[in-house]
């Protein structure tokens, strides 16, 4: 999937490049300054589905971090028990789930100590992770009876959870979707209407939507546009903007890219210009700012 905010094409004809030379050098340019706006913005902008669990705030509004949302899938308000964690053998255990990652911290009975960290997207199902979590010495799953097929990937997070007692530590995941809506108002707002909330609690609403956008991408050679995709204007100026701005120092005495010749060639931009990349994003934080994410805790 394309993650560039412009392309080679956009940019030659933004800066007048009339050759072919350096496209390997504007491909590598591009990728720098896209990623540092991204970064900038605390933003994923290509479309992306998400599904995530969130703060309930009381309202009949939610505004979620990621934008415009093309597709809202489901909202569930309720959980139910998939599986329970635990650990024997030890004199401390504690789990936590964050971001799609189960940490495992233990302390057996020699004294030793052992943090293990297990990424959810590489087991998919919950009878998966389970015959994961059971490779580390006195951890095991207890799935709930005909829940080993459900996703992973959607369990509710927690933090830092006592797990030498096997009811402590429970796999939670949404239960039944409730009605919700993306609002008439905004890409970035969903609602439940006047006389229904999303209920106050923590990592309580559980989302699963679309968001982003269509990024341009260029034909073979960078000879046109394959797809114009639907980034903002003022956005995509700004990534051709300096990514210009880098490209054009490239040719003054201290120079800002650098080349090194492999069996390919591969381009890395010098520390000056890196600077010269988040210097050029301070200019424009008056726009930037209409493009940044609200973090949700």
């Amino acid at each position: 999937m394309a993650k560039n905010l412009t392309t080679v094409y956009l940019l030659k004809e933004f800066a007048g490049i009339a050759t072919n030379e350096d496209d390997r050098l504007l491909e590598r340019l591009i990728d720098q300054v896209s990623e540092a706006i991204a970064r900038y913005c605390g933003r994923t902008f290509e479309a992306t589905t998400y599904r995530e669990w969130y703060n309930g705030t009381g309202g009949s509004s939610l505004t979620l971090p990621q934008w415009p949302i093309t597709n809202l899938y489901g909202v569930s308000l309720s959980t139910f028990k998939a599986a329970g964690i635990s650990f024997t053998g030890g004199s401390w255990a504690t789990c936590s789930l964050r971001s799609g990652v189960l940490y495992l911290d233990s302390i057996d009975t020699a004294g030793v100590e052992t943090h293990t960290t297990i990424t959810l997207s590489d087991y998919p199902t919950i009878g998966l992770l389970k015959t994961e979590v059971e490779t580390n010495t006195g951890w095991s799953v207890t799935p709930e009876s005909g829940k080993t097929t459900e996703p992973s990937q959607i369990i509710r997070p927690f933090d830092g959870e006592w797990a030498l007692d096997a009811a402590d530590v429970d796999f939670s995941i949404p239960d039944k979707t409730y009605y919700a809506r993306l609002s008439a108002e905004s890409n970035q707002t969903i609602e439940r209407g006047a006389r229904s909330t999303f209920p106050v609690g923590t990592a309580n609403v559980f989302t699963w939507y679309k968001a982003g956008y269509t990024l341009p991408v260029d034909k073979a050679n960078h000879a046109d546009l394959e797809t114009a995709g639907n980034v903002p204007d003022d956005l995509m100026l700004i990534a051709v903007e300096i990514s210009k701005l880098v490209y054009e120092s490239s040719t003054e005495e201290i120079g800002s890219m650098e080349s090194e010749k492999t069996q390919t060639y591969s381009y890395k931009i010098r520390p000056g210009a890196a600077a010269m990349i988040q210097a050029a994003l301070k200019d424009h934080e008056f726009v930037l700012t209409r493009h940044r994410s609200m973090k949700m805790i």
